[in-house]
């Protein structure tokens, strides 16, 4: 893939996503990562402690450069403030597919801003990645990202019965998708 700088492209009326910097990282460690309970649906692994979080985000930069990995830090326009991440992953250049996940800082949920980030990430991957389908793999027991997916428009495809393991527990997952052509 040739070198371009994509995160610079992304912006909305109230957002700009860019990025994840190690600036950002100690924010993100304070509102998401300290809090297992918080993100263990964005993520089944528990993350030991804020040095492990920000050698994670320290290697988000060669995930990007490899292109197959896009992670975005959403900020709001009004006072720079960070609000979440979005991110696009397993970049499929082949078959033109590729897989999104979410996640806002608690005290941002339900304030219309991941609408808006992944309406602006989801128009990238179709026009700049040229993808023909996006899916996201959403825990049955998450709510408001299944209303989130629904809101976006994707459409559920069925369940992955026992495909995510949390502590010694198995938990079901609800594959979501949206195709190019079923664009609003």
């Amino acid at each position: 893939m040739e070198e371009k700088n994509y995160y610079k492209q992304l912006g909305t009326k109230q957002l700009f996503l860019k990025e994840v910097e190690e600036s950002s990282a100690k924010e993100l460690w304070d509102d998401i990562y300290s809090d297992y309970d918080y993100y263990k649906t964005y993520m089944n692994e528990e993350i030991e402690d804020y040095e492990t979080y920000f050698n994670m985000v320290s290697s988000y930069k060669e995930l990007y450069e490899k292109g197959n990995h896009f992670r975005w830090a959403i900020y709001s326009k009004i006072d720079n403030h960070i609000l979440g991440l979005i991110q696009l992953r397993k970049i499929d250049l082949i078959n033109n597919n590729c897989s999104a996940a979410w996640i806002l800082m608690k005290q941002e949920q339900g304030k219309g801003y991941m609408v808006e980030a992944a309406s602006e990430v989801f128009r990238f991957a179709f026009e700049n990645l040229n993808m023909n389908r996006i899916e996201c793999s959403i825990l049955e027991e998450n709510e408001k990202s299944i209303a989130l997916a629904e809101k976006l428009g994707m459409i559920k495809e069925g369940i992955r019965r026992e495909s995510w393991k949390e502590n010694e527990e198995y938990k079901n997952d609800c594959i979501y998708s949206l195709i190019k052509s079923d664009r609003r």
